[in-house]
């Protein structure tokens, strides 16, 4: 029972979490973003372990407009290294081949897609069911 009311507690905080995440909007470097959580948020020297997954969650509206030709590639390298990749995609302007380059597979189970921001709150509750029960892959 407490692990239970332990990983619930820790969905509702993930929950809290990307619902504060603000919007910027503006241009979009994804390459950059994959690159920077690969060289130096999951490395040992930041706190990485061995013993727990690394996941990405891409919270995008669009398609990458800086550096466009390194995204897969980056994305690449990100699975190559072992890190699980689900992407959240915002309105009706996105660019599902790109997404589906990005994530981990199955690419289905890791692309989620929502029409507006107001509709977070439900996809914020299926990113957290997805990543926490190890369904993406």
């Amino acid at each position: 029972m407490t692990s239970s009311i332990s990983v619930s507690a820790h969905i509702m905080h993930s929950q809290e979490a990307i619902m504060r995440i603000p919007y910027l909007g503006g241009r979009t470097n994804i390459a950059a973003a994959l690159e920077l959580a690969r060289t130096r948020v999951f490395i040992p020297s930041a706190g990485d372990r061995q013993d727990a997954p690394n996941y990405i969650l891409l919270f995008t509206d669009g398609t990458a407009n800086i550096q466009q030709d390194q995204t897969i590639p980056q994305a690449v390298q990100d699975r190559i290294h072992g890190i699980r990749i689900a992407a959240a995609g915002v309105g009706t302007d996105l660019n599902l081949v790109e997404l589906k380059g990005i994530v981990s597979n199955p690419t289905e189970m890791n692309i989620f897609t929502v029409n507006s921001f107001v509709q977070l709150d439900d996809l914020a509750e299926r990113l957290v069911q997805a990543t926490c029960n190890g369904k993406s892959g």
